[in-house]
């Protein structure tokens, strides 16, 4: 049985944070997650945004965060104005109402099954151009090499997806694909078209591919045929592994 313990990975999120960064001001909180569904369909991203225009929206539509200011709420590394409970409300309507997720909440629906979200990295960066520096000196496609932070992030991150105990993987982006495949080494299923990892004792199938949503998101066809890769392997279409 899996077991999700927040808290703690939280606490050590913020401990990776006080070691690397210190008293650097010019740094955010990292992301801090709130209890996770178990047995869901997984969504994987890069890190989590800074974005000027979500924290606009969320202050028309969340009575409790009007009037937040972004910078000082998620100040590091003594933020008078964060509120942890605030900060889990604030992860919930990205996750229900911010069209970053919309697509995650189309196949979720589609599949009749619940869905999460995670980051392999807990920067909050207002574009991966930003973020990457500080996760990688890459040298090519074929061979990113992560900075140490990067790698305690990677492990922390793992370690997380493990507990999550997730039914399906979709890793959605292509620089975290690119990551995910060099570093955590699932392994490819020829024969069923998409790779899998061992979960716990469990076979999980895991699909590498680009965003689903915005200026770099994958075409509608590729979209579908995605949905469809995941239904099969979910066995929610005629010839899948559990007929």
């Amino acid at each position: 049985m899996c077991e999700y313990n927040t808290e703690k990975i939280n606490e050590e999120i913020c401990e990776l944070w006080k070691r690397h960064f210190g008293d650097n001001e010019n740094v955010h909180m990292p992301m801090q997650y709130p209890a996770l569904k178990k047995d869901a369909l997984l969504f994987v991203g890069l890190n989590p945004s800074f974005s000027d225009k979500f924290f606009s929206q969320l202050g028309k539509k969340m009575t409790s965060c009007q009037g937040i200011d972004h910078e000082e709420f998620y100040e590091w590394p003594r933020s008078k104005k964060y509120d942890p409970q605030k900060d889990y409300e604030i992860t919930k309507f990205a996750k229900e109402e911010y069209p970053y997720s919309r697509k995650f909440r189309d196949i979720s629906k589609e599949l009749g099954m619940e869905w999460e979200h995670i980051d392999l990295f807990f920067n909050r960066c207002t574009s991966q151009k930003d973020s990457q520096k500080e996760f990688t000196r890459q040298k090519n496609k074929e061979d990113i090499e992560l900075t140490e932070f990067a790698l305690k992030q990677i492990a922390l991150s793992t370690r997380l997806i493990s507990e999550i105990c997730p039914k399906i993987i979709v890793v959605a982006n292509a620089l975290a694909s690119d990551i995910y495949l060099q570093y955590m080494k699932p392994e490819p299923d020829e024969l069923a078209g998409h790779h899998f990892t061992n979960i716990n004792g469990k076979k999980v199938p895991i699909f590498l591919a680009s965003m689903l949503t915005g200026q770099r998101a994958m075409d509608k066809y590729s979209l579908d045929r995605l949905t469809w890769h995941i239904k099969r392997a979910f066995g929610l279409h005629p010839g899948s592994s559990s007929d």
